[in-house]
This record gives structure tokens, C-alpha cells and sequence, in this order.
């Protein structure tokens, strides 16, 4: 079988090309992380605070906050070039959620 067509000067460019630009599209995990830290918990603490500690058992009050979270997760891991769900995103959301059970009855 011919397979030649396949190799054209254009292709050729891309094979040249690509791997250069992969190294720049790879997720950088610690800036990930601080971002997530620094824009998601952030507002997530705010939301709930401004929610009232009494209603953080309540999910139906809550469950709007939690979708916020993991969208701002995802939007974030998304312009990062990162997988999402990842492990960046399971540790953050296991402190998100021991730094709210404290205090629930």
C-alpha cells in the first residue's frame, strides 16, 4: 500500500513543529494548584461564609456553591492544559471539604 500521499511538505511541518509546541501546552501542576488555591477556595470560603455555618450541612443551600467550585476547578485546569479530574483537584477538594466539617454538628 502507498502511503506517501501522507507525507506531504505540510505534514512533514507539523512533525517539526509539534513537538516544540507540546513542551508549552504541558500542564504546570504547582502553578495549577496555587491558582485553584488562590481564586477557587477563595470563593468557595467566601460563598459559604456569606451562606451562614448553619446551612453548610444543608445540601440543597450548599449544592450551588459545590458546582461553582468544581466548574472553577475544571475552567482553571482547562486553560492550564491540564486533565481534569487530576490529583491537584482530589487534594483540594479533600482540605476544601475538612476545612468546612469542622464545623458542621
Amino acid at each position: 500500500m502507498n502511503l506517501g500521499f501522507l507525507l506531504t511538505s505540510r505534514h512533514l511541518l507539523w512533525i517539526l513543529i509539534a513537538p516544540p509546541l507540546m513542551v508549552f501546552a504541558e500542564c504546570n501542576k504547582e502553578s495549577y494548584s496555587s491558582l485553584i488555591d488562590d481564586f477557587c477556595m477563595l470563593q468557595f470560603h467566601f460563598k459559604m461564609e456569606e451562606l451562614g455555618r448553619q446551612l453548610w450541612c444543608d445540601w440543597d443551600a450548599t449544592e450551588e456553591i459545590y458546582t461553582e467550585v468544581t466548574n472553577c476547578t475544571s475552567l482553571l485546569a482547562k486553560i492550564q492544559h491540564c486533565y481534569w479530574p487530576n490529583y491537584v483537584v482530589d487534594r483540594f477538594f479533600t482540605e476544601l471539604h475538612r476545612s468546612t466539617s469542622r464545623t458542621v454538628p
